[in-house]
């Protein structure tokens, strides 16, 4: 068994505030670290706001899913990183930790956040809170970004 470190981290990610601020901080950490970034996007119908049962489901959900495959392309271009996107379905905080076993991660970056994105509840507990309760390896939560306040720089 080696004792080098996996060079590899984790981050969940949504199109939401926090999950796009802690895809910034994972990045920036996984280029200053010479880590492999691996994006998770846990696929839930939340995301896509659509029937399942409707018509155009299917086309609204492929959509939705390359738009942010596209998204995530646009966002790392030019970041100097390499990285691996994965789409899971079901509880994010499950994904993300099995994949993080799975690839020994140094970290899993999440967002936190007051509102939607990244939280979904299970039990009433968000994606991060599960983490660190669940989970062995270290996990970095990213506030979300805090709003100016009456158009003052934040301090």
């Amino acid at each position: 068994m080696s004792n080098v470190l996996s060079n590899v981290l984790v981050v969940g990610h949504d199109r939401h505030a926090a999950g796009i601020a802690a895809l910034q901080v994972a990045a920036d950490l996984a280029r200053r670290l010479g880590a492999h970034l691996h994006v998770v996007h846990s696929v839930t119908l939340d995301d896509y706001g659509i029937d399942p049962d409707s018509a155009g489901f299917e086309a609204e959900y492929e959509r939705s899913l390359r738009a942010e495959h596209d998204a995530l392309e646009t966002d790392l271009r030019d970041a100097g990183i390499e990285w691996t996107y994965h789409e899971q379905r079901g509880d994010p905080a499950h994904a993300l930790a099995q994949l993080a076993a799975q690839l020994d991660a140094l970290y899993i970056v999440v967002g936190a956040t007051h509102g939607r994105g990244l939280r979904h509840l299970v039990g009433g507990e968000s994606v991060p809170k599960r983490l660190l309760r669940h989970q062995h390896r270290p996990v970095l939560i990213v506030p979300e970004p805090v709003a100016r306040a009456h158009g003052r720089p934040r301090s």
